[in-house]
């Protein structure tokens, strides 16, 4: 990624960010163990229990309590397939970091979209579930695009990362309202690791899902979903 300033550490989420505007917390500690083939929180195949009703502004709840297989990341409570590197590489003004329904993963598709998350200190570098939460209650991320990888084979992490990079800021516009250069939101993502792309558990030609997520760039938690919101 062009202009990178260096990777900072929001508890355990490494973001990869691109002004220091809002510096994180800390700083990460470029080890092998926390920056390496899915250098953060990665994903992998789970699926989603319901993202309760959102607010007014908030997209259409479209995760469902049934056995729909959708691709996940994060959150302890881990209990499956496919691990993907979950790539929370913050764009833009990458902020602090500030139960729930878990979204699992397999194929979480367009599904997904409008998902809020809350993401605590607990993530850790690979994940398979992430929680959901009811977009009107705080909550520190929202899903706002789930795009496939073009790449036909593994291309690495690095590789992902940039496809990502550039996947989610064109995805951002559309869903937010507005450019990710001049919003007050910072988006990053997740992308999968090598074993989740290759599980063909996740889906037939295994996970290839990139997730674009959204955060409050002041670190202060969203209270709504920030669709539309021209924030």
């Amino acid at each position: 990624m062009a202009l990178r300033t260096g990777d900072k550490l929001c508890g355990t989420l490494c973001w990869r960010c691109e002004s220091t505007r809002f510096p994180p917390a800390s700083s990460c500690n470029s080890s092998s163990d926390v920056l390496q083939t899915g250098h953060l929180p990665g994903r992998i195949g789970v699926r989603p229990r319901s993202a309760a009703p959102r607010s007014n502004h908030a997209a259409p709840s479209k995760m469902t309590d049934d056995d729909q297989p959708v691709t996940t990341r994060r959150r302890h409570t881990t209990t499956h397939r496919g691990v993907i590197a979950l790539a929370m590489a913050g764009v833009l003004a990458a902020a602090g970091c500030s139960g729930d329904d878990d979204v699992t993963a397999t194929d979480l598709g367009a599904e997904g979209v409008g998902t809020c998350l809350q993401l605590d200190d607990s993530i850790g570098a690979e994940v398979s579930e992430l929680p959901a939460v009811d977009c009107a209650e705080p909550h520190t991320h929202e899903i706002f695009a789930v795009i496939d990888s073009t790449a036909e084979t593994y291309p690495g992490f690095d590789a992902l990362e940039d496809e990502a990079q550039v996947a989610c800021l064109e995805a951002f516009e559309t869903y937010v309202g507005i450019s990710a250069f001049d919003s007050n939101l910072f988006y990053s993502w997740m992308v999968p690791t090598l074993a989740s792309w290759e599980d063909t558990d996740v889906g037939e030609r295994g996970d290839r899902e990139i997730l674009c997520v959204a955060g409050s760039g002041d670190g202060e938690p969203l209270t709504q979903s920030v669709k539309d919101t021209g924030w």
